[in-house]
């Protein structure tokens, strides 16, 4: 049996918890990185990143019932991204998050003609990149690993490893924020 999919109502409650969640695991990243465990810091914002995307469907089922459209995902896409499917939470975040310079790059294959274009997409493309190995990068952040002959452990991680997620995860939590306020205000 499927799990049950929320109301618009419970949508905005499950929203709220989720970007509070997301907020919270940021924070928590943001105090393991300052103690130097960068691996845990990157695993704990992957999450926060993956509660974020949660949150944001949430609020767009909650959007969709105030104005009487249809909601953009089937019912299956919306479980998934609710319960199961991290893979897929990191996707959407990266079509919630792309910038319009960098849809029209792909719909037109033109790139960006002024430096804020070109800066834009650049952020884009390093996001998408970042968000393509984050559940690698979450995983390598707990556990030690035995590959090639070598341990991987998550002291090895790097404090640039931990600025480049950051980079990605702190505007895109704050982004929830805003979005969770305009959900609020319905």
């Amino acid at each position: 049996m499927a799990k049950p999919l929320p109301t618009p109502q419970q949508a905005y409650e499950g929203g709220e918890a989720a970007i509070f969640n997301a907020q919270s695991l940021y924070e928590s990243a943001e105090a393991a990185a300052d103690k130097g465990n960068f691996g845990v810091a990157i695993a704990l914002t992957v999450l926060g990143v993956e509660e974020a995307v949660k949150a944001r469907a949430l609020f767009g089922l909650l959007l969709s019932s105030k104005i009487g459209r249809p909601f953009g995902l089937k019912a299956r896409a919306f479980r998934d991204i609710l319960y199961y499917k991290h893979a897929m939470r990191h996707a959407l975040a990266v079509l919630q998050e792309m910038s319009d310079e960098t849809r029209t790059a792909l719909l037109t294959g033109a790139q960006p003609q002024n430096e804020r274009g070109r800066e834009a997409l650049r952020r884009d493309v390093e996001m998408a990149r970042w968000l393509t190995d984050a559940n690698t990068a979450k995983l390598r952040g707990l556990y030690v690993d035995f590959r090639d002959g070598t341990w991987l452990q998550p002291k090895d991680v790097r404090p640039e490893e931990w600025e480049r997620a950051r980079a990605v995860a702190r505007p895109f939590i704050e982004e929830t924020r805003r979005q969770q306020g305009a959900a609020r205000a319905l």
